[in-house]
């Protein structure tokens, strides 16, 4: 009987996100209400009068007023990935 071949380790390198398809060609959206711990993940979005319009990942048509919106948070939570988001 041959003995046993043991065990050699290998180093595999990656590069980040090469594993995994890109879903969204778009940016994708985070909008932070008050006085909720959801945040909401929106592939678009838009402002007609004081409500603000916007599409789930789920393609789902959502609307909320603008005065329910965490803004300051909101803001934040797009910019640190550099995602261009505005309000009037």
């Amino acid at each position: 009987m041959p003995p046993a071949e043991s065990a050699r380790p290998e180093i595999r390198e990656y590069s980040e996100g090469a594993a995994l398809p890109q879903k969204y060609d778009r940016p994708i959206y985070l909008i932070a209400f008050q006085n909720q711990e959801a945040i909401r993940a929106a592939e678009a979005y838009w402002v007609n009068g004081d409500t603000l319009h916007y599409v789930t990942l789920q393609h789902e048509h959502k609307q909320a007023p603008l005065n329910s919106l965490d803004r300051a948070f909101t803001y934040r939570l797009n910019r640190e990935r550099h995602v261009d988001f505005r309000l009037p």
